[in-house]
């Protein structure tokens, strides 16, 4: 499943500007990736890997191209028809973050964006997580 999109920053009340993103844009893009590639800042010796870069980057450009990022966003012509009952982009993020079951909050996207995601170049596929612990040791789920 696609992994989450973006860590959302609630600074509801502060007289200083929102650092929440309020579309897509660089920094959104930069964090889907990380998430989904799982090339997260090496911890302990320890890195994962979870699905291409390859892959991540044509889902991040489906997300974009396809599903409104946030409510406000559903008014723009781009998105004119997306299904109004559909999640928006972070409202999916934010399912995804809180569910035990991906496969159900994965339902709810419409068909056509979940075809669109399932065209993304796979390479070996999403890999099975591989995990670099310490130097030059690898273990490597199977899949």
């Amino acid at each position: 499943m696609i992994a989450s999109a973006a860590v959302l920053l609630a600074a509801a009340g502060c007289s200083v500007p929102s650092n929440t993103p309020s579309a897509y844009d660089d920094a959104v893009k930069a964090s889907f990736i990380e998430g989904c590639t799982g090339d997260i800042p090496e911890t302990g010796g320890t890195t994962t890997t979870l699905a291409t870069a390859d892959f991540c980057g044509c889902a991040y450009e489906v997300f974009a191209d396809l599903v409104p990022y946030n409510d406000d966003a559903r008014t723009d012509s781009a998105y004119s028809g997306y299904p109004a009952d559909a999640p928006t982009f972070t409202q999916f993020n934010d399912e995804l973050n809180k569910s035990d079951d991906p496969g159900a909050v994965w339902a709810t996207l419409p068909e056509s964006v979940r075809q669109e995601l399932d065209r993304c170049p796979l390479g070996s596929g999403p890999l099975a997580p591989t995990t670099t612990a310490g130097p030059a040791t690898t273990t490597t789920a199977a899949p």
